[in-house]
Parts: structure tokens; sequence; C-alpha cells
């Protein structure tokens, strides 16, 4: 039987016989070497492949910032004579003359009246001066405050029937202008200078010769007979109207250019 000292020490020879046989099986010296071999063949090459590639990484990124500059000084200074005319533009506050071509076929503008000496006839009898509203007299001689006064007289005669208040109106707001008033006007005038005094019916049958029917002649010399009456053209007894000599707008319809042959 093997004594205490034996069986303390056959452990330990037992577990190094099994590691050397492990050992034994297991080149470290070949593997090593080995690894050593990789890192020599290996290492150089491929470091010497990525410092190439970084060189080529470099040269195309200093390639690629060249054109990057050239490409955004170009835009630059693009953009700096882009400003410069914008700002030119907005400081121009006159606009430039229209040439020929954008002119051409434009309507040319109306020429005023007073090139050709008439007078434009106001659409409302308040634009009417004073002097016009007098009836008799002389207004030359007349106040601005007398001058006033005929018009408010004048003006308070205006008939209530809307027909003759139309020719009411027409017939001043026509002679300030220095035209003739309306047709009815100047027919049944016409007769009434000629003849010194004239009828109803010598006014229906100066409408008829003119090409009115019965009808209208006889409404309208009933409204010509109320206006003359009214406006102290002529002074009315009955159906009969006398023509007054100191009548002033009788005056200025006597004074009005004889109408052109048609």
């Amino acid at each position: 039987m093997p004594t205490a000292a034996a069986m303390n020490t056959m452990p330990h020879e037992a577990d190094l016989a099994s590691l050397d046989a492990v050992l034994a099986d297991f080149d470290l010296e070949a593997t090593t070497e080995e690894d050593v071999i990789l890192d020599d063949e290996v290492g150089p090459e491929f470091e010497a492949a990525a410092e190439d590639e970084s060189v080529i990484q470099e040269e195309t990124q200093v390639e690629l910032g060249a054109d990057d500059l050239a490409d955004l000084d170009l835009a630059i200074a693009k953009n700096e004579a882009y400003a410069e005319q914008t700002s030119s533009a907005i400081e121009t506050t006159e606009l430039p003359a229209p040439t020929a071509a954008k002119t051409k076929g434009a309507r040319a503008p109306r020429a005023a009246s007073a090139s050709t000496g008439a007078a434009r006839t106001p659409r409302d009898i308040s634009k009417v001066a004073d002097e016009f509203f007098v009836l008799n007299g002389d207004p030359a001689s007349m106040s601005a405050d007398d001058l006033a006064a005929a018009r408010a007289a004048t003006m308070a005669l205006k008939p209530g029937q809307v027909k003759i208040a139309e020719k009411f109106e027409n017939l001043f707001t026509a002679l300030s202008a220095g035209k003739a008033p309306s047709t009815y006007v100047m027919i049944a005038f016409g007769v009434l200078e000629s003849k010194g005094s004239m009828t109803s019916a010598d006014v229906v049958g100066a409408y008829k010769a003119s090409g009115l029917g019965e009808g209208t002649a006889r409404s309208q010399s009933g409204q010509i007979m109320n206006l003359f009456a009214t406006v102290g053209i002529a002074t009315r007894s009955g159906q009969t109207l006398t023509l007054r000599s100191d009548s002033k707008l009788a005056e200025r319809l006597r004074s009005l250019p004889a109408p052109a042959a048609s």
C-alpha cells in the first residue's frame, strides 16, 4: 500500500502528464510563427493600400473643392450683378416714355373743347353761372348780389311738371354753353320770332311740318307755350303768346349761330 507521502504526490504527477499531452498536440511555436509571418506579409500591403486610398480621397476632395469654389464665385458674381440691376430699377421713379411700337394703334386723346371753340354743356343746372338766369336787363351792369338774386328768382319759377321742368333746365344749360336747346324750343321760337306772336295752333302746325304726329305735336305745343310764358320769353293771353322785346333769353336764342346745312 502506498504511503501517505506517495499518495500526496500521485495526483500532481498525473495532472502534469495530462498537461504535457495537451501541450504536445498544440504547437504554440508554429502558431506563433504563422501569426508573425501573416502580420509581416499582410500588414505592410494593407497599410500601403490604405495609404493610397487616403491619398486618392484627399486629391479628389481637393479637386472637388476647387470646382465648388469656382461655381460659388460665379454664383456670387451673378447675384451681385442682379442685385445692382434690381436696386437700380427700384430707385428709378420715372417711367420710360412709350415707344412708337407700344403707342401704335392706341386711341388718340380727345381734343379739348376749347380747341374747337365749343364749350361743354353743363349736365347740372347748378353749374350754370348766375348771369344766365337774368330774364330781363343787362347782366354786365348788375352786381354779384343782384345776379345771385336773379338766379334764385328764376329757379323759383321752375315748373313742377316733369317734362316742362326738363325743358326749363335744358334751356339754361344749353344757352350757358352757347348752344341751341331742344328742337321743340327752337322750332317754336322760330315761329314766335318771325310772327311776333303765335297761338298753340301755330306751334302744332310747325311741329307737324317737321314730321311729328298729331298727338306729339299737341302735347309738345302745350309744354312750350307754358315754358315761354314762365321764363319771360313771351307774355301769354289765353292761347296766344307775344314776344317780349326785353327778354334776355330771347336775345340769347336769337344770337345763336345758324345750324349747319345738312
